[in-house]
């Protein structure tokens, strides 16, 4: 089982060092409204070491007319933001 942190660290205890590909999947009963969109991201494991940087998207459905755009920054501090007019 693959779990987070308060901070969104990955935590697992039961897997052997290794490339993976986490998938996400709502598999939750009774909900109404939007749900998780089913993803997969993939992610490195190395036994007893932080590997920071290790980044999924977890989103929900979208109503109709609706648009989500995901910014992804290379460096944590980004060196010249720009702002855009539509």
């Amino acid at each position: 089982m693959l779990t987070t942190d308060a901070n969104g660290a990955y935590l697992t205890e039961a897997l052997d060092a290794g490339y993976y590909t986490i998938y996400t999947v709502d598999n939750r009963t009774g909900v109404t409204g939007s749900r998780y969109l089913t993803s997969s991201f993939p992610i490195k494991i190395l036994g007893n070491k932080v590997i920071a940087n290790q980044n999924g998207t977890v989103s929900t459905t979208l109503e109709q007319n609706q648009l989500r755009i995901v910014l992804t920054l290379r460096s944590p501090v980004p060196r010249r933001i720009r702002k855009c007019s539509f």
